[in-house]
């Protein structure tokens, strides 16, 4: 029932529309990037999706198997295991379909080539017409794949297939045969495990070699070796039943209307897509603008009820208008760049190949006609009726190194997946590329949750810094800065745990959760990340309002945890990723120790006033040369009542009215008020109390004194204490005056 899904998924366009209609134009501005940006990308889909694809060839496999050549622009480059997205209009007007890639970017600069296997109403359509019919109008998206193919670069690969399967490692095997034509490349060996059902799937070991250089291609420098298992034939076929497994290859027409498949925005494709987002949003609000000057501004001047709901469709409209003005301008200045070196490879034709060598492979001795067919026959090795040993061959894998790659059965996936897992190999590295959609969506939210998560982290420890230089120029203090911290923190605790946890999940419905045991020098570390996840939770967990008000010292003593936190989490990123937070930790660490070094001069206590509302008053002897604003506050240490904490009060005092005392009042609320009161107010007096201080913090600005009038206001009896400050600072100013 794939069309209903397909059509029926169209109604989004609707959903949408009326979505803005119902929350209105503010709340559309919460979703507005991601459609703008979706609106972007659909309409450059649409303009290439115009242009008509010059079809070279297609070869007709036996066991229903097309594989359809295209010209390409020379200029675009792709990477293994891409997909193309194809639409033929005789067959369908409206469905496009995505299919893998066979070819290789470097091994065919001028071919592309794709798979597909006839299995549904719309690919027995094109397969009779592919048939019937000299020349077919086919229109392409893409190519979309993978930004990069890490797993190359192993000492050794086995491959895994079963049936179609074996469709994404056949650009992966040219990639490699590409490769092993360079001098200086190391290329890794191959092993590819391959099942199909019948002997005439075997041709699809014909698709491993490209269609335009089968009398060229040398593939004897690929270290490769095929074990092929045909499951439900147990001996070879005879001579009659080997001649229907021939491979039928036939050659289009060129038609002056199609041309190669390029890329939508040229080379530098990123840098155009930029200058497209940036030069559509600043036409939007051009546009915006005139229609609010001259159709919006002057129907509500004249106090007629402008109604709501054109403002929504104005908006809308004008979107599109910026987005399709932009885009095809665009694109038709890179087509002019395209269409000269289309021009030249509009007329290439393909020679018919020869033989199909799979045909070689369960047949009678014959003489081999070329060297790469040569070579592929003499890698590979037939066995009928059997199935493979996944576990032993795996298991019997040499090498430090080796990559696993499966592609096929959903059972066939899970049990290469727990056997790489189960920890007896610990030389097999699995790479995921062919899960359910659902399961390839949680690696990559996974994956890309770490990184925004990476990013909140840059900037959150820039808040702490309690005598940050960056904070004092644009006006903001240590105290009013912690609100940001507390933002950030939630941001990345929320991300990180997310992270993890779609990790966790995707490595159990996988078979993988070995993988939470491993700890590589190279790359990521999966125990460090654990250790780090673990020590942020506990941060975060003993954050939260409730946990802090009524256990401060759980808070404030799980809170150094941070050490643990950032040093696990450069285990587990890697020192290129932990360069991003880096400046934010060293402006801490710098604010860290200057604080620390200040904190181990005692001050010295010249008095103590016990108040009858609970409350302390201290006195501490301070430098005349040290001067602070309204509003300022300090941080105390009693080590007599703990050696570790420290305590912010507000500063009642005025630096010019007291130029030798700083003054602070301390009200008994918590644990470690109540026993610094106790100290003060018990019978037996005490002459002597070991006082270390930081600060004083306060802002660089007093411009409210500046006003004719003031209103303090305060809600608590102890609020009173705070402006005792403000006011013996306008008594100074007023007597200062007065004076003059």
């Amino acid at each position: 029932m794939f069309e209903v899904f397909f059509y029926v998924h169209q109604l989004y366009i609707v959903y949408v529309v009326f979505y803005f209609f119902h929350v209105g134009v503010a709340y559309i501005c919460m979703i507005l990037p991601g459609i703008f940006l979706f609106l972007i990308d659909r309409y450059l889909r649409f303009l290439q999706s115009r242009r008509n694809a010059r079809l070279l060839s297609t070869r007709l496999l036996p066991n229903g198997i097309m594989e359809l050549t295209f010209a390409k622009n020379p200029g675009l480059s792709y990477t293994p295991t891409s997909i193309l997205f194809v639409h033929v209009p005789s067959v369908c007007k409206f469905q496009w379909h995505p299919f893998t890639i066979t070819s290789n970017s470097n091994l065919e600069p001028e071919n592309l080539s794709i798979a597909i296997k006839t299995q549904g109403t719309w690919t027995h359509k094109l397969y009779t017409q592919l048939t019937s019919s000299d020349h077919l109008k086919v229109s392409t998206e893409g190519p979309y794949g993978p930004t990069s193919s890490h797993f190359l670069s192993r000492e050794s690969l086995v491959m895994i297939s079963g049936g179609s399967g074996i469709t994404p490692f056949i650009s992966i095997i040219r990639e490699l045969i590409s490769r092993s034509t360079e001098s200086n490349t190391k290329v890794p060996k191959v092993l590819l495990i391959t099942a199909f059902k019948n002997t005439n799937d075997l041709t699809m070991l014909d698709l491993l070699l490209p269609l335009t250089s089968t009398t060229t291609l040398d593939i004897s420098k690929l270290q490769l070796q095929i074990q092929a298992y045909v499951t439900q034939e147990h001996e070879r076929p005879t001579d009659r039943e080997e001649s229907k497994n021939q491979i039928e290859t036939k050659l289009f027409k060129p038609n002056s209307l199609d041309s190669p498949i390029s890329s939508v925005l040229g080379q530098n494709s990123w840098l155009w897509l930029g200058a497209i987002i940036s030069s559509s949003f600043v036409m939007f609000l051009l546009l915006l603008g005139f229609v609010t000057r001259y159709q919006i501004y002057p129907v509500e001047l004249r106090k007629e009820n402008y109604h709501y709901s054109f403002k929504i469709l104005w908006d809308m409209f004008l979107v599109c208008v910026s987005i399709f003005v932009t885009t095809s301008v665009v694109f038709l200045w890179q087509k002019r760049k395209t269409s000269s070196e289309g021009k030249q490879i509009q007329s290439v034709d393909l020679s018919n190949p020869t033989m199909s060598p799979a045909s070689w492979l369960c047949g009678t001795e014959r003489e081999l006609e070329s060297l790469p067919h040569q070579s592929l026959v003499q890698s590979t090795k037939v066995h009928f009726g059997a199935r493979p040993d996944l576990k032993r061959i795996l298991l019997d894998c040499k090498g430090s190194d080796v990559g696993v790659l499966v592609c096929g059965p959903k059972g066939m996936r899970h049990e290469v997946a727990k056997i790489c897992a189960s920890g007896q190999a610990n030389n097999l590295f699995f790479e995921s590329i062919s899960f359910n959609w659902w399961e390839v969506k949680l690696d990559s939210a996974a994956l890309l949750l770490g990184l925004v998560g990476n990013i909140c982290f840059t900037f959150l420890f820039f808040p702490v810094t309690r005598g940050s230089s960056i904070f004092r120029l644009i006006g903001l203090t240590s105290e009013s800065t912690i609100k940001y911290h507390v933002w950030l923190g939630h941001i990345v605790l929320t991300l990180f745990t997310a992270h993890g946890l779609c990790y966790v999940i995707f490595w159990a419905k996988t078979h993988q959760m070995i993988e939470m045991l491993k700890w590589d020098k190279v790359g990521i570390s999966n125990v460090a990340g654990e250790v780090a996840f673990l020590s942020g939770l506990a941060m975060w967990l003993t954050s939260f309002r409730l946990v802090r008000r009524k256990q401060f010292e759980l808070f404030f003593y799980t809170h150094h945890v941070y050490i643990v936190f950032v040093v696990f989490f450069v285990f587990h990123v890697g020192f290129s990723y932990s360069c991003i937070m880096l400046p934010g930790f060293y402006l801490f660490l710098i604010d860290r120790y200057l604080r620390f070094l200040q904190s181990q001069q005692r001050v010295r206590l010249i008095s103590a006033r016990v108040l009858p509302c609970q409350a302390i008053e201290l006195n501490i002897s301070k430098d005349p040369k040290l001067d602070y604003c309204t509003s300022s506050i300090m941080f105390i240490n009693v080590k007599s009542i703990s050696k570790l904490q420290w305590h912010p009060f507000t500063v009642i005092s005025n630096s010019n009215l007291d130029p030798d005392r700083l003054s602070i009042v301390i009200k008994k609320e918590g644990y470690w008020t109540q026993k610094l009161y106790e100290k003060f107010s018990s019978p037996t007096p005490i002459d002597h109390l070991e006082v270390s201080v930081e600060g004083p913090y306060g802002h660089p600005s007093s411009s409210f004194l500046s006003i004719i009038a003031l209103l303090v206001v305060q809600n608590q009896p102890f609020g009173t204490f705070g402006p005792i400050d403000l006011f013996c600072t306008l008594f100074s100013y007023d007597y200062r005056n007065f004076a003059a």
